[in-house]
């Protein structure tokens, strides 16, 4: 079994009830390779999983399991208000376990000198580099909103 540090970016278009929000994220997540596959689990936002045969299929359904959770909080907030609140209490819990692994993944990363190659991912990303997830309510919704919607990169931490 293998670990591997991760960071993610997220750019999506989320509709409430009465408000649109522009979400952009980076989080930290942890794959983890095993006789079956791939596993990724969120250090930030902790809490969600995914899992395939790959890296790629592991990520999507990782991404879609945070996706799920945002529709779910926009669902439920009758204000913008109310969803950042919620959105950002989500995404800044932090999984204990994973935060530690991904420690030690970055640790291994580093003395090892493991390459993002093997996750066949082009990019690094310094693993002191800020989580975070912005929220901007779109007041005016206006078609250049669309070429970025859906942007997402997946990168190893190193």
């Amino acid at each position: 079994m293998s670990n591997y540090p991760l960071f993610f970016t997220l750019h999506k278009i989320v509709m409430g009830n009465g408000f649109i929000v522009s979400v952009e994220a980076r989080g930290k997540a942890l794959a983890v390779q095993n006789e079956d596959g791939f596993w990724i689990f969120g250090v930030n936002p902790g809490g969600i999983g995914g899992g395939g045969e790959n890296l790629k299929e592991s990520y999507q359904e990782f991404r879609e399991g945070f996706l799920s959770v945002l529709y779910d909080i926009a669902a439920a907030a009758s204000t913008f208000e109310e969803f950042k609140k919620e959105a950002e209490e989500v995404f800044h819990s932090v999984c204990e376990k994973s935060e530690r692994e991904w420690t030690e993944a970055v640790a291994f990363v580093r003395e090892n000198h493991v390459e993002a190659d093997i996750l066949n991912l082009d990019n690094k990303i310094k693993a002191d580099t800020e989580a975070f997830l912005n929220l901007v309510e779109i007041q005016r919704p206006m078609a250049v909103l669309n070429e970025r919607e859906d942007e997402q990169q997946l990168a190893t931490a190193a």
